[in-house]
This record gives C-alpha cells, structure tokens and sequence, in this order.
C-alpha cells in the first residue's frame, strides 16, 4: 500500500486539470499553444483579410475550451464578416428603433470593410469608410451603444490615421532614394561616356603622331584644349605635340618663342569666345539674318506680316498675251490685279517706250515680272513693302562680326636663302 500510494498520486496529477491554469492544446511540436494565443492569431489573420483561416483558427480553439467568450464572439464576427452582415453584438439596442437598428448595422459593417482595406494597406480609403460611418452615427449619439461604436470608430480613425502617415513618409523616402539612386547612376554613366570619349580623341591623336602627322595631331589636340581646358592628360600632350613641332621643323630658340606666344594668344582669343551652358558659343538673337548665305537644310528666316502677304501677291497666277504693248503700262495693270504696290523709277520712263511682246497661260506674278523686265533692259526687286523697278537699290546698314585675328600677330618669318653682293663692290660697301 505505500508503494502504491506515490503512483496512483501521480496518476491523479497527470489527469485532473489544475485551476487556473490554460487549457493546453495537445500536439503541439515545440511548445504548448494556448487558447488564447489562437484567439489572437486569428485575430491577426482576420486582419490581414483571411477570412477561412482565421475562422478555422478560432474554431479549433473552441473545440478545445467550448466557454471561451472572446473565441465565440470573433468567430461571430468573422461569420458576420463572410455573409455580408452586421454582426449581433452584446451591446445592440432593444428591437423597436428600427431605423437606428439598421443605421448601426450598416456602420458595422463599414467598419469591417474598412478593416480589410486597412490590411491591404489601403489607408486613405479606410479612413474615408470610416469619416462616413462616423458622420451617420452623430445623429444618434445619446444612445449607448452608439456612443461604444462611434468611440470604436475614433480609435481606429486615429490608429490608421497614423498608420497611412508611416506609409505615405516611407513611399515618399523610397522615391527619394529611387530617384536618387537613379539620378547617381545617370551620373556615373555620363561620366563614364565622356571619359570613354576623351580616352578615344586621345587615342587618335596619339595615331597620328605615330604616323609622323604632327602637324594634323597637333591641330586636333587644340579642340581637346578648348573643350577640357582642366584636363591634364590632354594639356601634357598639347605640351608635347607642340615640342615635335618645333623639333620636326628645326625652329631657332626665337622662333620656337614667337610660336609659343602665338600659340598662347590663339587659346586666350578663343576662350573669350562667349559660350552657353552646353559649352557651345552663344550668339545673338538677330545671327541668322546677318548671314545672307543660308544652306537649304537651315531654317527659314520668319518674315514680318507685310512680307508674307506680298509674297503671297506675288505668287498669284496670270494668263495673258500682250503684242507690241507699252512695258510700263502692262506693268501698272497687272500690279493692279494682281493688289501688288508698285514703284517704277523715272529713269524707265526716260529712257523711251519699251515694248513688250509675251504670252503666257498660269504664271506666277513673279516670274511675269522677271520676263517683262527682261525684255525692257531692266531689273525688279522688293523693297518696303513694294516692287521697285529699276534704279539700284540702296544699301541698308549692317552690322557683322568680322575675324581680325590675323592683323594681332606678327607675321612668321620663314627660312630662305642670304643674298650678298661679291667682288670688287663687295669691298667698296656696293
């Protein structure tokens, strides 16, 4: 008997439960998983919008602890949550007020809804959800359980409220540091383009002094000067090449001084050149019509008012056949219908009658008057608003920027042969 007394205690210990203590879910592999614990991670899983897990969860921890009260009311929120309903809570009003039974229902479930928008990380639209549900409460606020839901609904407002303003300084850090990042590596590779770029200029200028072409090395290390002027790869090489220039043509001590100098009034000359930003020169607005020799790839020159519609006149077609016809008269008549200013110089008139034989079907008003022209011995061009016809035209002030760099250096002396006189007049100083 007191053998047996020790392991029928122990019998006794193994299988009643201890008071006060949670019930213990067998089969745990680590550690012993409360209840209450599985409460709370269904909790979390409701949260994060998994609605079956979270309900699985909550009902293996009432199938383990059948009277656990907050089990049974979440799993009575999550059904309410799964069929589209406002839960029955603990605190809802007495039948009778229908129309405030149905406004708290709606507001629950708004709330829910923006509880799943929240896990989503869908901040601003639950705060929206719930602004809304707390408006519709206001009107009712004397009751109770209105007062717990709307005080519910102030303490997730503020909780999200909070919530969206870490997310939105997080997204609004990881663009700075995105743009950042990438503004770096732009950088970088910029960087990396124009060294690749330098590195092969350098590379054919060293070629071509390779080849024994000094001169044309020389002349491409003056743009690498210009363009890295801090560069002292580039200034140790345009020292060099201007040494085996010097060396190639056999240069005296003076003239080796002289080439130095003008080499270094060129570089001062063409760093006073105003330039942009984008290190090419600036020049004025008014550039392109200083320039009267204009390609066919450059843009046009836009034209004031007055000019555009005199070229348009001009540009009108005609059909005519004069015969023997005074020349200024069918200039007069066709200026007329055509709506074109015409100016005639009195020395046409002077000169006698010109007369003029010409048919033509569908051509221009400008063409007609180079034909008339030419065959009256004269010559049209537009002026002011106006067809002049003969006399010359007068000149118009322009101002141009003209090259004077050559008259600012002393001309170079080159190597020749020595004359002298010999003989007889060589003595007496002939």
């Amino acid at each position: 008997m007191a053998g047996l007394m020790p392991a029928m205690m122990g019998i006794v210990l193994l299988c009643a439960p201890a008071v006060g203590v949670e019930t213990v879910i067998p089969g745990a592999a680590s550690k012993a998983v409360t209840v209450d614990a599985l409460v709370s991670q269904a909790q979390a899983v409701r949260q994060s919008g998994d609605l079956v897990g979270a309900r699985e969860l909550l009902t293996t921890a009432l199938r383990h602890d059948p009277g656990h009260a907050e089990a049974r009311s979440a799993l009575v929120l999550v059904a309410s949550q799964m069929a589209g309903r406002a839960p029955e809570l603990a605190g809802d009003l007495p039948e009778g007020d229908l129309h405030l039974q149905a406004t708290l229902a709606e507001v629950r479930m708004q709330v829910a809804r923006a509880e799943l928008l929240a896990a989503s990380n869908r901040f601003e639209d639950a705060i929206v959800l719930l602004a809304q549900s707390r408006v519709a409460l206001q009107p009712h606020i004397q009751q109770q359980a209105v007062r717990d839901e709307a005080q519910h609904i102030d303490g997730l407002l503020a909780a999200y409220r909070e919530r969206h303003l870490v997310s939105h300084d997080q997204d609004a850090r990881s663009g700075r540091l995105a743009a950042r990042t990438a503004a770096e590596d732009r950088r970088r590779l910029s960087l990396q383009g124009t060294a690749a770029v330098l590195a092969e200029r350098i590379a054919r200028v060293e070629k071509l002094e390779q080849k024994g072409f000094i001169e044309s090395a020389l002349a491409a290390c003056r743009l690498l000067v210009d363009e890295y002027p801090e560069n002292q790869r580039v200034e140790k090489l345009y020292a060099h090449l201007v040494k085996r220039s010097h060396l190639q043509r056999a240069l005296s001590i003076s003239e080796q001084r002289d080439e130095l100098l003008q080499e270094t009034m060129e570089r001062m000359e063409r760093s006073l050149i105003p330039t942009g930003f984008d290190g090419w020169p600036s020049f004025p607005d008014d550039f392109a019509q200083r320039h009267t020799l204009r390609g066919d790839l450059d843009a046009p020159v836009k034209l004031d008012s007055v000019e555009e519609a005199l070229n348009e006149k001009l540009a009108t077609r005609l059909s005519y056949n004069l015969v023997e016809q005074n020349a200024i008269e069918v200039l007069n008549a066709l200026a007329k219908q055509a709506g074109v200013n015409l100016v005639i110089d009195p020395s046409v008139a002077a000169a006698g009658d010109a007369v003029v034989t010409l048919k033509a079907n569908d051509i221009t008003f400008r063409h007609t008057l180079s034909w008339i022209c030419r065959l009256a011995n004269t010559r049209w061009y537009v002026d002011r608003g106006a067809v002049y016809i003969g006399g010359e035209q007068e000149s118009k002030p322009l101002l141009a920027i003209y090259d004077v760099s050559e008259l600012l250096f002393v001309p170079k002396d080159q190597v020749g042969k020595q004359l002298a006189f010999a003989g007889a007049a060589a003595g007496a100083g002939g």
